[in-house]
This record gives C-alpha cells, structure tokens and sequence, in this order.
C-alpha cells in the first residue's frame, strides 16, 4: 500500500486539498532530482565522482508512494549508488539508462498516485484541471513501461472503494477517476490484452445506466480486448479473484453488450468466436452472452455473401433472392437479419426451463427482442413452430420466471403488432408471419391460457386483442 496513502489525511475536507498539494510538491521533486541527475551525469561524462548524497537521501526519505517497492522507476539508480563500488566508465551508459527510465515513468506513477489519493473523495480534488494540467504526461511513453503500475492503480482504486458507491445511480467522481487511469490503458493494438482485473470487476459491480455514459473510446478498447480477455483470463497483481475468472468475464461481457453502449458500425465477429471458443455452455451466463453476441453480430451483418452471414443466418429460410439489383438485395438482407433474430429467440426460449435458466433471462430477452421489429416477410415454419413451442415451454414453467419471460415477448418486441392492432390487411407494410396452422393454435392456446394470470390491464387487453388478431386476420387474408 502507498506510504502516501498512510500518512494522508483522513478527513475529506482535508483531503480535498491535500491531495493536489501532494501531488504538486511531489511533482516539483520529480523535476528537481531530474536536474540533479542531469548535472550528475554530466559530472560523470567529465571523468568525476559526483557527490551523491542528495540523490540517496531523497530516494530513502521521501514518501513517493508505490505499490510494489521492488518496481519502482528509482530502482536502477538506488542499485546503482548502493553498489559500494564507482567506477565512471562502467557506471556511466548504467547511470545514463537509469535516467531514461526514471524520467519516463515517474510522471506516469506520479499521476496514477495522485488519483488513487483522491480516489476516496466525493468530488474531485482542490483544483483538479489545473493539477492535472500542470502534471505534463508525455502520451508518447511506451505503455510497457507503466502497465504495471496502472494495474496496480486501477486494483487498489477499484478494490479500496466501499461496495456502496458502485449503486449510486448517477455519475460519481470515483467513475471519472477510473476512466482517467483507463485512458492510459494503450497495448498495441496488433497485440490485444486481457482487460485488467479492475476492470472486470468494476463492470461486473457499476450500475447499468453508468456505463451506458462510457465514452466510445474506452468502450472500442474494451471491446477490442475481449477476446484476448476470454482466451487468457486475468488473474490480478495484488488481488486474487475467488471466483472463476472465465465466468467474471463472461459476466462483464454481458454488462457491456447489454447494459453498454453499442458501437456502429463495428464487427462482433472475432467475440463470437471466442466465446463460441472457450464458453461452457451448460453455464447460464455463458449461454447469455453467446446469444445476445449472436444477437450483436447479426445486427452488425451488411452483405449477404459475407462469410459471417452464412454462419448466423439461419439455413431454413421463407426469403426468396430477388434478380440482381441493390434495393431489391438490401431488403432481403434486412428481412434474413430479422428472420434469424426470430430464429435466435426460439433458440433462447427453446434452452429455458425448470433445471436451466439462463443468466438475467429476462433481460437477456427484452435485449435480442429489442432487435425485433414487426415482420414485412415470410418466416420459415420452421421457426414458427420452434417459437410457438418455446413460448408454450416457459408459460408451463411452475416459477414466476416463465411468465415475466412470456411478458417480456408480448412487451419488448414487435412480433404481436400487427395481430394486436388488426389493420386492414392491405394497409399494411407488415407481413402475417405466422401462417403455419399448429404453430398459431399452439401460440392461441398458450396465449388464452396466460390472460387467466394477468394482473395488468392494459397487458391483458393487448393479448386479449392478440389472440382475436390470429383468428380475424387470417379469415380477412382469406377473403382477401
């Protein structure tokens, strides 16, 4: 733990101060003994013994806070004036590398420093703008040479925080300290890392509506990393996780996708591959997060004869190719992506059960059914019968998770529009999907069965007019 961190104030209205105050003098240091192992440098290009005992009396008594004593940018010239020994040829390119790190990676340890201390506050710092202008952090730092310290940070950052303040339902200033720590966060990005543990945990912990307000470029990061984040879980510096790893990030992966902001355009390929990958799907999150990616990836799709489309889109298809022309083919391409999210949601509804639910099952729903608009073409049957069957499957569930599930449906997408509102049939720029005749009685039967538990009115009224809808429209299509 940081000696600074010790030795500061405990009381928040102190703190507010004491925290740039800190930061400043110990930034006014840093360049003070720059300038002195500038001036010893050049005393040892002249072929002299420089005086070093300023320089080991600051490295042995000021309370520069650190996380791990042994990596600190000081390292090399503490090693280097302890050795016993100064021989000016040898010491010399030593002492000069020594500088060079030094200089590079203390600003950014400094900075990191000065937001942990405040980390603690409610509102930023005494003068936080001017502070942290005044604090220059050169951007073109390679990141390997303060990764570990920002880990570090964001872990005790995010692990030091009362549980509390991760429910607060708008923007706190411990938010905009960690999104000022992930800033920094800048891996090559032709070589993706895994998302540090603080991270994970602090989605998996912040409120829904907090990371909605994530800006884009932190959120294109985390996205970017996932995969590497599947492949190669990250197991902490100084904390341990006591769950399983995969699972906390399968988790977090889920909060971003659902309760995040969603990137366009974007391609959620290379996800879906890694959680097709390495996710154990007898695991309820896991099961979540492949069908809202799932989800994410056909809503992405932009070209029929991608590679991606084919593997999404589902083989049984009511969709007819039209002859050759963009509008005609942009349609289709519209009506397959709204097929296959039909085809998804049967998919969903088809693995709920007693023994299975898949993790936060409605949400997860109301999320792949937001994708859903009113049909203006076929469905194959064959998903006609698998969505009429799933939504009989979870009303007969004998636990309130079933019906908020078939709620969720009725409420969240528009599948029901056009047989709840019973338009002239030839009004319409919609399509009456569901023309397989099992695959309506089962959906009527269920239907009718489900207004006898309905407490809402206005919901009842609705699926009252549902299930009118399946029999008059279709008599209006036959008389048509």
């Amino acid at each position: 733990m940081h000696n600074s961190w010790k030795n500061s104030p405990k009381e928040p209205d102190v703190l507010h101060y004491w925290a740039s105050a800190m930061a400043l003098m110990n930034w006014s240091t840093f360049y003070w003994m720059k300038n002195r192992l500038a001036m010893h440098e050049t005393e040892l290009e002249a072929g002299h013994v420089p005086d070093f005992r300023l320089v080991k009396y600051c490295l042995q008594n000021l309370e520069w806070s650190w996380f791990d004593p042994m990596d600190t940018p000081w390292q090399n010239i503490s090693d280097l004036l302890n050795n016993g020994r100064c021989d000016v040829s040898t010491m010399l390119p030593k002492f000069t590398r020594a500088i060079e790190v030094f200089s590079a990676r203390t600003p950014h340890a400094l900075f990191f420093n000065y937001l942990f201390c405040s980390s603690s506050l409610e509102s930023p710092p005494y003068r936080w703008q001017a502070t942290q202008q005044r604090m220059f952090i050169n951007q073109l730092t390679p990141f390997s040479l303060y990764k570990n310290t920002l880990e570090y940070t964001l872990e005790h950052v995010v692990y030091f925080t009362n549980s509390n303040r991760w429910t607060n339902p708008t923007k706190q200033w411990i938010d905009t300290v960690i999104e000022t720590l992930f800033s920094f966060w800048l891996p090559d990005p032709n070589k993706p890392k895994a998302i540090p543990l603080a991270l994970i945990r602090y989605i998996n912990e912040r409120k829904a509506n907090i990371l909605k307000s994530l800006h884009w470029v932190i959120v294109k990061k985390l996205w970017v990393a996932f995969p590497a984040t599947l492949s190669n879980p990250p197991a902490g510096r100084l904390y341990r996780p006591t769950t399983d790893s995969t699972e906390d990030v399968m988790t977090a992966l889920w909060h971003m996708a659902c309760e995040g902001p969603r990137l366009w355009p974007w391609s959620y390929q290379t996800v879906l591959e890694a959680v097709t990958k390495v996710g154990s799907f007898e695991s309820p999150v896991a099961f979540s997060v492949l069908v809202i990616i799932k989800a994410l990836v056909i809503s992405s799709l932009d070209d029929l004869s991608d590679s991606v489309a084919h593997s999404v889109l589902p083989a049984d298809t009511a969709i007819i190719m039209p002859a050759d022309s963009y509008l005609a083919l942009q349609e289709i391409l519209d009506n397959r992506k709204l097929e296959a999210h039909v085809a998804l949601l049967a998919e969903f509804l088809d693995s709920c059960s007693a023994d299975f639910m898949p993790y936060k099952a409605v949400k997860t729903l109301q999320y792949i059914s937001d994708f859903i608009h009113a049909p203006r073409a076929p469905i194959h049957e064959s998903h006609q019968l698998r969505l009429a069957s799933g939504i009989e499957r979870i009303f007969d569930i004998d636990n309130s998770c079933g019906v908020r599930l078939l709620e969720a449906i009725i409420n969240s997408s528009c599948l029901f529009n056009l047989y709840a509102e019973q338009p002239a049939h030839h009004q319409l720029n919609q399509h009456a999907w569901l023309e397989n005749a099992p695959a309506r009685m089962k959906m009527k039967e269920t239907l009718m069965d489900y207004t006898s538990v309905i407490s809402s009115t206005p919901l009842l009224t609705n699926v009252q007019a549902i299930v009118r809808g399946l029999d008059s429209l279709y008599d209006i299509i036959s008389k048509s």
